[in-house]
């Protein structure tokens, strides 16, 4: 992807930059770095100015049709072997918040998919299992 590797080049080039002013900064008495502060303050205007818009262009293309998304049938066929697994899964995210529940995992929790989507795994554990379970989320997130 061009577009990535173009932003990925000038943020390797932005950080060049800012550890230039950071030598600077050192290397300068305090009188004369008010002029430093000037040229920070221009190269965090490149990142609001540059930088962030393409990062949103980048962000909105990959979400497109077209941009890395499966067809509907590949999705259509994920969700039903999702769903069929003969183990229990669940799909969290960091904050251990369930976002999809199988049908084998409903059977151990017991409950139902559409309750459970939304809400903390964690809360669904004795207390003393809650705060491993985060731990381990927070690994996995890692």
């Amino acid at each position: 992807m061009p577009g990535a590797q173009e932003f990925g080049a000038e943020l390797t080039d932005f950080r060049r930059r800012v550890d230039e002013l950071r030598t600077a900064r050192a290397s300068l008495p305090p009188q004369e770095r008010l002029s430093l502060l000037d040229a920070a303050l221009f190269e965090l205007q490149h990142v609001v100015d540059v930088l962030w818009p393409r990062h949103e262009e980048l962000t909105t293309a990959s979400r497109s049709p077209g941009g890395g998304r499966a067809d509907p049938q590949e999705q259509q066929l994920l969700r039903a072997l999702f769903q069929r697994l003969p183990v229990p899964a669940v799909l969290l995210d960091r904050d251990t918040v369930v976002r999809r529940m199988n049908f084998a995992a409903t059977q151990l929790f017991h409950t139902r998919a559409g309750y459970a989507t939304g809400r903390p795994l964690a809360a669904s554990l004795r207390r003393d299992g809650q705060a491993a379970l985060r731990s381990q989320v927070a690994a996995v997130a890692r």
